[in-house]
C-alpha cells in the first residue's frame, strides 16, 4: 500500500476515534461492594453509564483499600467527577480520562488503535 493510503487510513481512524467530541462525556458509573460487577476484571455490560454535562468533568475509575475491622476490603469507583478530583483527594489509585466510556479499563482502545496505525504509516514512509 503506498504511503498516502496509510496516511488516509491514520486519519481516519483519528477521526472515526474522536466523533463526537463535542456531546457530552459518556462515563460508566459504579461503586464495588464485596462481589460487586465495578471491580477488575470489568464487565461493561453490567454497569450503567451517565453523562458528564457539567463543563471541566471527567470519567473516573478509583481504587481504594477500606479497612474495617482488621479486614481489607478493595474497593473500585467508576463516575463522572471535577477535573480536580484527583488531586483533592487521597486514593490508592485514582485516574482521570476524556474520551467517552474510558474508565472502563487500565487500556484505552482508541489510543492503541492510534499508535498502531501511526505505526504502520511510519513503517511504510521509511521502508
Amino acid at each position: 500500500m503506498c504511503t498516502h493510503h496509510w496516511l488516509l487510513l491514520f486519519v481516519l481512524v483519528f477521526l472515526i476515534n474522536h466523533v463526537g467530541k463535542g456531546s457530552a462525556l459518556q462515563c460508566y458509573t459504579c461503586k464495588s461492594a464485596p462481589g460487586g460487577l465495578c471491580g477488575d476484571p470489568f464487565n461493561a455490560t453490567s454497569v450503567t453509564s451517565s453523562k458528564c454535562t457539567l463543563p471541566d468533568y471527567l470519567c473516573l475509575k478509583q481504587k481504594q483499600i477500606l479497612k474495617i475491622d482488621a479486614k481489607e476490603i478493595k474497593e473500585v469507583s467508576r463516575s463522572c467527577v471535577p477535573s480536580s478530583y484527583c488531586r483533592l483527594m487521597l486514593f490508592d489509585h485514582c485516574s482521570l480520562c476524556d474520551t467517552d466510556y474510558c474508565n472502563s479499563s487500565n487500556v484505552n482502545l482508541s489510543t492503541l488503535s492510534n499508535l498502531l496505525v501511526l505505526q504502520l504509516c511510519l513503517k511504510q514512509f521509511f521502508n
